[in-house]
């Protein structure tokens, strides 16, 4: 019980500074808003103690591998074009028939 609830607990083990009901309401929300912000800061909700040794371990980094990047390459591309016509659009028909050599011929073939 000494570990949880002694004065130094927090440094200790990470545990949640104690309420103070005569703490006013204005001070309560800036102290909550001071810790939500370290916790985003760190991208963690956990909090950095022995016990859940966050303070000890690396932030994951994301291992993109090659074929993930693909994937996700390949999700976006869908995204954009999900919902398109299957033609040119009408500019960019008038912009190839303005090129000496139209290339709508060569892409129809291909």
């Amino acid at each position: 019980e000494r570990v949880f609830l002694g004065a130094d607990a927090e440094e200790e083990i990470g545990t949640p500074q104690k309420y103070c009901a005569a703490t006013p309401c204005g001070n309560i929300r800036a102290h909550v808003e001071c810790h939500l912000q370290q916790h985003f800061e760190k991208r963690s909700f956990a909090p950095s103690t022995p016990l859940t040794g966050r303070d000890y371990l690396k932030e994951k980094e994301s291992v993109i591998t090659p074929v993930a990047s693909a994937t996700q390459s390949v999700s976006r591309l869908q995204s954009i074009v999900a919902g398109l016509k299957n033609a040119p659009s009408e500019q960019l028909v008038a912009i190839f028939e303005s090129c000496i050599r139209n290339p709508m011929e060569n892409i129809l073939k291909g």
